[in-house]
Parts: structure tokens; sequence; C-alpha cells
């Protein structure tokens, strides 16, 4: 058989002993960055009425990543976050946050739907209101074609690295790798990507990047959690605009 599918029903199999939402509660400090970056600009978007009190952003564009993008707004916070399983509670306490950029109203309503909460363990993960089939999903065998590709030391544990790709195009699902640790077979880290085929209106791609870490025995905590969403802006489709008209 497929030299993955052994890994994959382990992994499968110790999901309720892995994944952190089985604990009663647990409490942790969260560095959260938010940033919001313009790309594809062009020569007519730099004469855009909203920048004009501000074109000499343009001197700062950045094109460390191959693709030239603009921060136009940063939010970082500090906090402490407390979960509660039974009755279901979560609270955040705020020690500090700074936002500086450039303030818009169609900004700040697009950063209110930015939050989004990927429990990679769940079978199907709801990413801008629709249901994705997730990699370690129960039956995801049905849905993803999956490779082992190495093994090697992450950090303290030894993993192996599984590929995973959907079967079907235009399918809900994504393509991607992750490490599973030997022995406890739970999620190291992952980093996933939205099929290109996949739907989601003004989304026009989505990656999640995870990193775990056994904090105690069978205890696995996220301990990084990377999002890139990328954004088409504006819309036009003769009757309705996205909100980010002003731009």
């Amino acid at each position: 058989e497929n030299p993955a599918f052994a890994g994959l029903r382990r992994l499968v199999a110790n999901k309720p002993v892995n994944n952190r939402e089985k604990l009663e509660a647990y409490q942790y400090e969260s560095y959260n960055k938010i940033e919001f970056d313009l790309n594809n600009i062009t020569k007519d978007f730099e004469q855009k009425k909203i920048f004009k009190d501000f074109s000499f952003v343009f001197d700062h564009v950045d094109t460390t990543e191959g693709k030239p993008y603009l921060p136009i707004f940063i939010s970082e916070t500090l906090s402490d976050v407390y979960y509660r399983q039974h009755p279901k509670a979560r609270r955040e306490v705020i020690h500090g946050t700074k936002v500086s950029g450039l303030e818009n109203k169609s900004v700040s309503q697009f950063l209110g739907d930015m939050y989004q909460n990927v429990n990679i363990y769940d079978n199907f993960l709801v990413i801008f209101g629709k249901n994705f089939v997730s990699p370690v999903a129960d039956g995801g065998r049905g849905y993803y074609k999956y490779y082992l590709v190495d093994s090697n030391w992450v950090g303290r544990n030894w993993c192996y690295k599984i590929l995973f790709s959907p079967k079907r195009v235009q399918e809900l699902a994504f393509s991607g790798s992750m490490w599973v640790a030997d022995t406890s077979y739970a999620v190291r880290s992952i980093e996933a990507t939205i099929a290109p085929g996949a739907n989601l209106n003004f989304v026009q791609g989505f990656q999640v990047k995870q990193e775990y870490r056994e904090v105690k025995k069978e205890v696995w905590m996220l301990t990084k959690d990377e999002l890139v969403v990328d954004l088409n802006a504006v819309h036009d489709t003769g009757k309705n605009k996205h909100p980010l008209q002003g731009f």
C-alpha cells in the first residue's frame, strides 16, 4: 500500500489524544500581529485620490518576497488568553496594543473578518464561510492524495514528512505538507494552501502555517499560527462593488 497510509492511520487514531481541545482548561500568552499589504501596484493605482497626501509611501514598496507589496496597516497585540471547555468560554486580557498605518473604514471592515480559527485536527475547517476538508480528517483519503517523502529531526522530535494534494479539481481541500512526530503521531508542523480551483469570492489565495510543541506528556499546544490571505480588493459587477471600492 501507499507508505504514507500507515502513518496517516496512526495520526487519525491519535487525534483525540493530541488535540488541545481535550483539555478542560488552558492559558497562554499571545503575541498577535496583523499586517495589511497592497500588491499589484500600478501607476494608475498610485494616482488614486486616497493616496493624494501619502504619495511618498510608494517609495517604500517591499520586494523581498519577489512580489512587490506595500504595508499600509499593522496592528500588534500582547495578551493572556484563557480557555475553558465546560461550559465553553474564552477570555482574552490585553496588556498592550499598537496600531499604525493608513486609517480607512474599508480596511477596518475587512480586518474584522480576518480572524480564522484553524484547528487542523477538526474534520472540516471553516475558511471564510466554506467547509474545507482537513488533510488530517478521519476520511481524508477520500479527498486527498498523500506521499511520504522524508524523515528527519524537527526540534526534539523525529518526524515524517507527508505531502498532500486534492484528488479532484475544484475540491474544497488544501495542497501542502506536514511533519508528523514519531511515536505520538501528533502534527509537529504543517503548511497548507487552498487549491487554485476553490471559489472563495474575493479571496484569491489562502495559506496557513502552524507549529506545535509538546509542552508536557500528551499535551501538544499550538506555538505559531501564520495566516496569509490574498484578497481581490476591487470587484465591480456592474451592480455591486466590493467593500474596498474606495481603493
